[in-house]
């Protein structure tokens, strides 16, 4: 919910079960969000066309997990070019 961008539209969910809205940008749509997250080594899926499904593994470490923030931001930092 921290995480600033103009791209993202909506943060929900509960736990380690969450997921963005993500705002469809030069014909790119969350598919083509979640194929550079799968390049920096992050699984997500694509729902809804617009929505990100986040569902890490229950056995995730903190540190694993603020990895996993840190690819997101770069994944939106791509997706926006």
């Amino acid at each position: 919910r921290n995480m600033k961008s103009p791209m993202i539209t909506d943060v929900r969910g509960r736990g380690l079960l969450n997921g963005i809205t993500i705002q469809e940008h030069h014909g790119k749509t969350a598919w083509e969000f979640c194929l550079e997250l799968m390049k920096l080594g992050v699984l997500a899926k694509p729902t809804h066309g617009d929505m990100v499904r986040f569902a890490p593994p229950l056995v995730i470490t903190e540190k694993q997990l603020y990895e996993c923030i840190e690819k997101i931001s770069m994944a939106l930092q791509i997706y926006a070019k």
